[in-house]
């Protein structure tokens, strides 16, 4: 499966001393536009692809190992399941620079650039097929008494809380396709995308800091 995000250096061309290959000019340039290419910020998924991807990466687990349980005696339980399919699963969402998570009563996923509503029946869904891929006995995972506790355990593990905001408002974030462009009193900068401010939208267009507005 392709990578979500390319992070590999392209191949530049370099000048040989028998004069083949790019130009010292070109070459410059190239090395320029490589450079341009990694400072730009990941291009992001569509929040659809987000659930799908995450289900490719998911791997079979060692439950055992994981619950820390070193005796042969000692017996998986349902809550050990439980905790570390959410556990794992919220991880590897943020390995890639997405998430997932419930918010004021309401379920999202972040695809890199936006978080976007997820409905419940399709977090469900998406959880007992996580579940089964990680080693989570078929039988088990398909339970809809085991569905339900993977659930509220998604729940409670990936609720983020409402940050208080007490006083004016200091800083104005716009999300842009290159990134979130930040406006306070002291500073006017773009800056790559973070889950943590919980923007909702991304408007289609990127940032231009040499655009000009003459009716302005």
């Amino acid at each position: 499966m392709e990578a979500p995000f390319n992070t590999q250096p392209a191949q530049v061309e370099r000048p040989t001393e028998d004069g083949g290959g790019l130009a010292p000019t070109s070459y410059k340039v190239s090395l320029l536009a490589e450079a341009d290419r990694l400072a730009a910020p990941p291009t992001a998924i569509t929040h659809e692809k987000v659930l799908e991807d995450l289900l490719a990466q998911v791997q079979r687990l060692d439950f055992r190992q994981l619950a820390g349980l070193d005796e042969d005696k000692d017996k998986v339980r349902t809550s050990h399941y439980v905790v570390i399919v959410v556990q794992e699963l919220l991880a590897l969402a943020s390995e890639n620079r997405w998430g997932l998570c419930r918010r004021q009563g309401f379920l999202y996923s972040y695809n890199g650039a936006c978080w976007r509503r997820l409905e419940e029946e399709t977090l469900r869904c998406f959880l007992k097929q996580v579940a089964e891929r990680m080693g989570v006995p078929s039988i088990t995972a398909r339970y809809h008494g085991f569905s339900e506790q993977l659930y509220k355990q998604f729940l409670d593990t990936a609720s983020l809380p409402i940050a208080k905001i007490t006083g004016p408002r200091k800083t104005i974030l716009i999300n842009l396709l290159n990134g979130t462009f930040e406006i306070s009193t002291t500073k006017q900068i773009l800056r790559p995308a973070a889950a943590t401010d919980f923007l909702t939208y991304q408007l289609p267009f990127a940032h231009d800091e040499r655009a000009q507005a003459p009716r302005w």
